[in-house]
């Protein structure tokens, strides 16, 4: 019985280990293939600049424009990798550190508004008047966050829509 037990368990083992390998791989060749695309894309509109494709001033900075928002795909990308990663080790919570919030959320204010600016819009802050909120956080993290939000909100957002970066605390509580 003993050995039939164990026959079993060392059975639905291997079969657990195949399946979580299986699912590794087919992550693997869809972040390989999600990494690929905006690849591809910077390097056939670099080979076209070479090429000389880009004969006017307006198709170089077309062609620019293009280039950089692939590369800042790519990068939002490789960082959701590495998040993941952090997070699947436990990783991102050793980062846990006490900051001030407001110090954090005013200077994000400040690129956020040299973001906006770059994107033509404009930012508007609205926070709370209070000089220190403590939180315990893990602040590139949550900066990447509020970027990727913004980031978002000027792309891919309504380019006459307002777009603000606001926060309101409350005695224990900060809403964002």
């Amino acid at each position: 019985d003993n050995l039939g037990t164990l026959g079993q368990s060392f059975e639905s083992m291997r079969k657990a280990l195949k399946e979580e390998n299986a699912r590794q791989s087919r992550f693997l060749m869809a972040v390989s293939h999600d990494l690929k695309t905006p690849i591809a894309s910077i390097r056939g509109y670099t080979e076209a600049m070479l090429d000389g494709m880009d004969d006017t001033p307006q198709k170089r900075k077309d062609f620019l424009s293009i280039i950089d928002e692939k590369a800042a795909v790519l990068q939002n990308r490789v960082a959701g990798l590495i998040d993941l990663a952090k997070m699947q080790t436990g990783e991102w919570l050793h980062k846990l550190e006490d900051q001030n919030l407001i110090e954090v959320l005013e200077n994000l204010s400040l690129g956020a508004q040299q973001d906006a600016k770059i994107h033509g819009q404009e930012l508007k802050i609205q926070g709370s008047k209070r000089d220190f909120f403590p939180v315990k956080m893990d602040r590139e993290l949550f900066e990447r966050m509020v970027e990727n939000l913004l980031q978002n909100a000027f792309i891919h957002g309504n380019p006459k829509a307002e777009v603000s970066l606001g926060w309101q605390i409350e005695a224990s509580t900060c809403c964002i």
